[in-house]
């Protein structure tokens, strides 16, 4: 378990050494060793092992945004041959590059799994 990451992600304004800070026991296990935060109560280890999996997620957000980025112009091109060719843009498409949008712009703290799946391109295109 990454405390430091899972306090960051729980309270993305406390910050480290001012407000909290970990320690770590003979056997490698972390700990909060310091916790002052105005009224905000320390964390239990329960509440930051139910927050982990999210906060591990939540982590990983750069890199989705990076692939996302670097997928939303390849979908440009599919929807400039549909428009070529006179051929409605499919609902498929529209929900990915609308998903991939919502990957870029989303706040620090989002939660993402995984990148949308590119459909299939449109017949004719």
């Amino acid at each position: 378990m990454n405390i430091p990451q899972i306090i960051q992600y729980l309270y993305p304004d406390a910050l480290f050494l001012t407000n909290w800070q970990v320690g770590q026991d003979d056997d490698g296990n972390q700990f909060i060793s310091f916790w002052d935060y105005g009224d905000v109560p320390q964390p239990t280890m329960e509440q930051l092992q139910a927050a982990a999996p999210a906060a591990e997620a939540a982590a990983h957000l750069g890199e989705y945004k990076q692939q996302a980025l670097a997928a939303f112009p390849a979908s440009d091109i599919t929807v400039l041959r549909c428009v070529e060719h006179g051929i409605a843009i499919p609902a498929d498409w529209v929900s990915y590059r609308a998903a991939l949008r919502a990957i870029i712009s989303a706040p620090v703290g989002t939660v993402v799994t995984a990148l949308p799946v590119k459909p299939p391109y449109p017949s004719g295109s």
